[in-house]
């Protein structure tokens, strides 16, 4: 569903301009797909590449996103494996999908209380330690008040604690990569795209010091499916677009 909800998005966020064309093969399918258009966003500190087509004479809808740690100023290669990179194609068979089979949490920036206990360095009696194995030599003082504080004195002491709340960040921020994959620490796991992988290349035009169109390739095994049924890998062969770009702020 939240594919589809992209598709719907991309046609409202992005302006219209120069349109461009997005090719690729299935099985033994080619697809030609023009109207393609693409778009850079900046977002906390990342990049976030969103390139789209809705072919209405093909009957076919074509989405790519990816988020980039740094702006799009050279050719590079990423892959579902080490990227936030998710593709979708639907049509008139069914729908196809690919992304990242570990995700991982962006939510350092928050800070979620705890519940701690602490040691304020005193004493204190040890609740488990009633003091009846002092009761005949409490007996042997005939007053009760004497009595009392013979119990008192000889009761267990333990270290006085206190609880407090703390705001910390989330547990997996200062950790490695590969010690996130080891932990679990902080990711989530797409077990169905396990058997998946995307790769694209992209190839930023500049002008002027911006970029004004991106081509690029791509291809990999996604998840081919319909409506409910079990989704089945397919390979994506010869991937290729080349399409203008918008730079929103």
């Amino acid at each position: 569903m939240r594919f589809f909800t992209a598709i719907l998005a991309f046609v409202v966020i992005v302006p219209a301009f120069a349109d461009g064309e997005i090719t690729f093969k299935i099985g033994e399918k080619n697809y030609e797909l023009t109207g393609a258009q693409a778009t850079l966003v900046k977002r906390n500190g990342k990049t976030q590449f969103i390139l789209g087509v809705r072919d209405l004479s093909k009957r076919t809808q074509f989405m790519l996103t990816a988020e980039l740690d740094a702006p799009l100023t050279a050719p590079i290669e990423i892959s579902t494996k080490t990227t936030s990179l998710s593709a979708v194609i639907v049509n008139m068979q069914g729908f196809y999908t690919v992304v990242p089979s570990v995700t991982f949490s962006k939510d350092d920036f928050m800070r979620y209380t705890y519940k701690e206990e602490y040691e304020t360095g005193e004493m204190e009696d040890d609740p488990t330690d009633d003091g009846t194995g002092h009761i005949k030599e409490c007996r042997q003082n005939r007053l009760a008040h004497a009595c009392k504080e013979l119990l008192h004195s000889k009761r267990r002491k333990r270290p006085k604690k206190r609880v407090r709340y703390v705001k910390r960040p989330p547990t997996w921020v200062g950790k490695t990569r590969t010690e996130r994959l080891e932990s679990g620490d902080g990711i989530a796991r797409e077990q169905s795209y396990d058997n998946t992988v995307f790769l694209v290349r992209l190839t930023p035009q500049i002008a002027q010091g911006k970029v004004v169109s991106v081509s690029g390739t791509f291809g990999g095994v996604l998840l081919y499916g319909q409506g409910l049924k079990q989704q089945t890998p397919v390979p994506l062969n010869a991937g290729s677009f080349s399409v203008p770009v918008k730079v929103l702020p």
